[in-house]
């Protein structure tokens, strides 16, 4: 009976997950069920001795649940406590993920069917973005003109062949198919490839139909049309290089022509895209990266240059130990643009920086804590010769230089969720290591 009891928890546990990571592109409120559901099972479960043993003597728990804490701490001296609160209620999460998750010891064979269901979910998710495109076109429905704003003359100046479908198969129109920012897809889709490139090296898949699923991907991400892409695709490569060197000359030279391969199709791709080629090489390289006061900002990496300023000079007004308060950051922007009379068509004062966000809110003190979360497992990664989960530790700060990843539930979810799955290697009981 007992036996029975256990499996039943077990079951629980991976259906709720399940819920969760299908849901995490197109649902947060069924991803929030999810994590209830496991919740609900994870108290009914009891073995609280056990269960304090593991989570207390455990570093990145200890980390995640140090740096909820001291959010809440933070809302004593915010000067919004409502706003402060929300920002609390939606990093719950950083508490309620980690001790279910390391207290419940999932298998690698449970870990491995988790990550192909992600992968699964993102490619599901990638048709119906295509679809919703297709339909727009047939039915004429409005364009997008949130993929240029105020931008399109020049768009239209540097690619004279532009043609308006373009519109619905790129950026911000693509990835509305699904309802979610074109970056925190974009970002999905790497570490999708990335899951792709561990079944290929230890060959749990067929390899054709993995090149396929890569190449579908990167096809993808050309059209996504966002910056961040550029640079990941370049550190997905440095690992495939890496994992390259400790094979035969054989082994080597495959990937070695496989990865070139797959940079020169998506550069190709991203100079076919008009939206691509402008907004990640025409854009920049017309750009003026200089901040002047009394102006208001309309290219969309001038508007990300000076919010970067922006929150860089807000940093060094704020109490640098404890910051200005938990959800105060948006507020301290504000006030630092409003100083030096600099606006935005977007009217944004979001700073696209993940670190500056947490140290304006939370000072060098959160900030110091939230590095633990994300650093914390390295050093048993490496050991373990998790190469996966040390690139996507490396994804998730790529992501949090460009953005306020951490900020929004997509980002949020995303790196709870897979820090832990990932914290054991999921292909650990097989032959082959996921660095091999």
């Amino acid at each position: 009976m007992g036996f029975d009891r256990l499996n039943i928890h077990e079951k629980v546990l991976i259906g709720g997950l399940t819920l969760s990571i299908i849901a995490l592109p197109f649902s947060i409120s069924i991803c929030h069920i999810g994590l209830i559901v496991i919740a609900i099972n994870w108290v009914i479960e009891g073995n609280w001795f056990i269960k304090w043993k593991l989570a207390s003597q455990n570093y990145l728990v200890i980390f995640f649940a140090m740096y909820f804490c001291w959010l809440a701490v933070g809302v004593s001296y915010s000067d919004n406590i409502e706003n402060a609160w929300f920002n609390v209620e939606k990093k719950f999460s950083f508490v309620l993920v980690p001790i279910v998750l390391v207290t419940s010891g999932l298998s690698a064979k449970h870990k491995h069917m988790l990550l192909m269901t992600f992968i699964l979910t993102c490619f599901v998710g990638t048709l119906i973005c295509f679809g919703s495109a297709i339909h727009r076109i047939y039915y004429n429905s409005q364009l997008f003109t949130l993929n240029f704003g105020a931008i399109q003359p020049e768009l239209l100046l540097s690619n004279p062949l532009f043609s308006n479908n373009w519109q619905h198969f790129s950026y911000v129109a693509l990835a509305s198919g699904i309802g979610i920012h074109p970056t925190y897809l974009s970002i999905y889709l790497i570490f999708c490839i990335c899951l792709l490139i561990a079944q290929l090296i230890n060959k749990t898949l067929n390899k054709y139909l993995i090149i396929s699923m890569i190449t579908y991907f990167t096809i993808f991400l050309a059209l996504l049309s966002t910056k961040i892409v550029v640079l990941a695709i370049l550190l997905v490569c440095t690992a495939i290089i890496l994992m390259s060197l400790i094979n035969s000359s054989i082994m080597r030279a495959k990937k070695t022509i496989i990865t070139i391969s797959f940079v020169f199709l998506f550069m190709a791709l991203t100079a076919l895209n008009p939206i691509s080629l402008y907004r990640d090489f025409q854009e920049i390289n017309s750009t003026h990266l200089i901040v002047e006061k009394n102006a208001t900002y309309s290219n969309s990496t001038e508007i990300r240059f000076t919010l970067w300023w922006a929150g860089l000079k807000t940093v060094w007004t704020t109490n640098p130990i404890i910051g200005s308060g938990t959800g105060d950051t948006l507020l301290e922007i504000s006030e630092t643009l409003k100083t030096n009379n600099i606006s935005n068509i977007l009217n944004t004062s979001d700073p696209h920086n993940q670190f500056i966000y947490t140290y304006i809110s939370t000072g060098l003190i959160g900030l110091i804590l939230l590095l633990g979360c994300l650093l914390s497992p390295l050093r048993y990664a490496w050991k373990a010769k998790n190469l996966l989960h040390i690139v996507f530790i490396a994804l998730v700060l790529l992501a949090s230089s460009t953005e306020s990843f951490l900020e929004s539930q997509k980002g949020i979810m995303f790196f709870v969720l897979f820090q832990f799955i990932l914290y054991i290697n999921p292909w650990s009981s097989t032959k082959k290591l996921s660095i091999q």
